[in-house]
């Protein structure tokens, strides 16, 4: 499986746990993730973007909480080796 799809899903796959286990619990059902690698010919050589897209309850603040939770709880568990800060 190419890497951005297997990264992808694993991101996918632990939104859908923070949303049913209740660590984020204004996130909605619907949510989607995309990642894009940087490539040298072949070889993977940076993750360039992260993409996490969730359906929130409507008095959610996106910069001050959904944003912070997103990166928190979904993002870097999965990818947190990868990220450039």
């Amino acid at each position: 499986m190419p890497l951005p799809i297997f990264l992808a899903h694993r991101l996918s796959k632990r939104l859908s746990e923070v949303r049913k286990n209740g660590t984020i619990p204004y996130l909605r059902p619907d949510g989607k993730t995309q990642v894009t690698i940087e490539y040298d010919g072949d070889k993977a050589v940076r993750l360039d973007t992260v993409v996490v897209s969730s359906q929130h309850a409507s008095d959610i603040d996106l910069e001050s909480l959904l944003a912070p939770d997103i990166r928190e709880f979904v993002v870097e568990p999965e990818l947190k080796a990868l990220l450039d800060e």
